[in-house]
């Protein structure tokens, strides 16, 4: 009797697990997609399936952010060059976040968790409370801020859309060049090497900057590139690239091998966010598989007919 435990978990681990629906152990992450021109936000699961989460309406959401609540937050410009942000629950449950600025575009939150926007209608970048109260976070060096994003000291880096230029700003909103980036720059993403992956619409390519600044081409029109608006990676270290061409998404690997990942279904989508479900450590697996140990059975075994069972088999 005392084996019986330790070897259903080990059966467990190496049997029982495997037999699971993949999704009731481990969720994947979930890619949300933004249309503008219908206010339609979609959710994908990492099969590359869609299906309708929200609609802010036609304020043209041009902008997606996930705090690490889960909750999505949607920059949406409403006519002039007005603006808003809402928050939207991972249950779908919207809530208006701010108001009054001037056409917003890419969202992107701090380590801290601290949301910022690029303002295109007064070229500033915007720092956001928990109330959602805005404030000016910089001004200078910035023209046509469209994408954002933090490396892993905390540093923001901007894409001046109009200049094709990349700058760098410090915790203080000070500016310093970081590189050229190509045409047209509407999305930005760092990998975990704080290795800076850039979108350029202009192009039909993505760019990948070191931390140093130098610049090489990761992908272009021969690897599926069409118009990029938008990329971001997933808890896997895969790298996803909006296409606005032909309204796909592209998937590429950490080795940068690129396939198609699923046709967006919609008209106009502009901006994609990844909400990350990091993989259970292994305490939580450890945890798993001693619950469902309990599932297990002794199998009976029979030496011959009519002899008594040994208890030597588990079956799951």
């Amino acid at each position: 009797m005392k084996s019986f435990f330790p070897r259903c978990v080990a059966v467990t681990a190496a049997l029982c697990l495997g037999a699971l629906p993949v999704g009731a152990l481990v969720p994947g992450d979930v890619i949300y997609l933004a249309d503008v021109n219908t206010g339609a936000i979609k959710q994908f699961n990492s099969a590359g399936q869609g299906s309708a989460f929200a609609n802010v309406g036609a304020v043209n959401p041009v902008g997606l952010a996930v705090d690490a609540a889960g909750n999505l937050f949607v920059a949406n410009r409403s006519g002039g060059v007005s603006g808003t942000i809402d928050r939207i629950s991972p249950a779908g449950v919207r809530t208006r976040f701010s108001s009054d600025m001037s056409f917003p575009s890419k969202l992107a939150f701090d380590p801290n968790g601290t949301l910022y926007a690029g303002m295109v209608g007064n070229n500033t970048i915007e720092r956001f409370n928990a109330a959602g109260q805005g404030a000016v976070f910089a001004s200078a060096g910035v023209d046509g801020p469209i994408p954002l994003a933090f490396d892993h000291a905390g540093n923001l880096y901007v894409g001046n859309t109009f200049a094709g230029q990349i700058m760098k700003f410090d915790a203080a909103g000070q500016p310093t060049f970081f590189a050229a980036s190509g045409q047209y720059p509407y999305g930005l993403a760092f990998d975990n090497a704080d290795n800076l992956f850039v979108a350029n619409f202009g192009d039909n390519s993505i760019v990948k900057i070191d931390p140093a600044g130098h610049t090489s081409l990761f992908a272009d029109v021969s690897n599926g590139i069409n118009a990029p608006v938008d990329l971001a990676f997933d808890s896997a270290g895969n790298l996803f690239v909006l296409n606005l061409g032909d309204n796909t998404i592209e998937k590429f690997d950490s080795a940068g091998n690129g396939s198609l990942f699923a046709h967006t279904g919609m008209d106009h989508p502009e901006s994609l966010a990844i909400r990350l479900v990091p993989e259970p450590t292994a305490s939580v697996l450890l945890l798993l598989g001693g619950g469902l140990a309990l599932r297990c059975r002794r199998g009976p075994q029979r030496s011959g007919v009519g002899a008594p069972a040994k208890h030597g088999n588990f079956d799951c």
